[in-house]
């Protein structure tokens, strides 16, 4: 993402529609051990979201459109988490 500032918030949206991507994969299994309690999964989840942020806010120049970036993406993932779940019948 930062390779490229004017693709950045493309290339973070983009990637939220890839729900059996390996890094979308990755990111579930540590949210679920984060939940689980593990203090070392949540500080990973912070770090990797905190380094979007700065990201998107360089991009953008604007911190509150960077946070509504963010919680677009996670809206779409889960979207197409759920449609997941539900085209392979669970």
């Amino acid at each position: 993402m930062s390779a490229d500032l004017s693709k950045a918030v493309d290339y973070y949206l983009s990637s939220s529609f890839h729900y059996s991507s390996l890094l979308e994969q990755l990111a579930i299994a540590v949210n679920r051990l984060g939940q689980s309690g593990s203090t070392r999964a949540t500080k990973a989840l912070r770090e990797a979201r905190d380094a979007w942020y700065v990201i998107l806010v360089e991009a953008l120049d604007d911190p509150v459109l960077a946070k509504l970036v963010l919680l677009a993406g996670d809206g779409i993932s889960y979207t197409w988490k759920l449609r997941s779940i539900k085209m392979m019948g669970l």
